[in-house]
């Protein structure tokens, strides 16, 4: 009966992030709901072989919106 209610159970979406280098090649490809924590990640829209030991287009690369909280706002001056 659970196998049942986990297929309606919300599920976390999985995306595609790339390493980077210091000098902003790409190392490897990892899927997860969200970017590893440690390393350089990135959200590309799609993982390449051929993007390893390159530098990533920029048409892969997926804008990351930084939204913040209410409690933090910037004071005028």
């Amino acid at each position: 009966m659970m196998f049942i209610w986990s297929l309606f159970a919300p599920r976390a979406k999985i995306r595609c992030f790339a390493l980077l280098d210091d000098k902003g090649l790409c190392r490897g490809f990892h899927q997860a709901a969200e970017a590893p924590a440690r390393g350089r990640w990135v959200q590309v829209r799609e993982q390449r072989l051929s993007w390893i030991g390159q530098q990533l287009p920029a048409s892969a690369l997926i804008q990351q919106v930084v939204q913040q909280s209410r409690g933090a706002r910037a004071l005028a001056a």
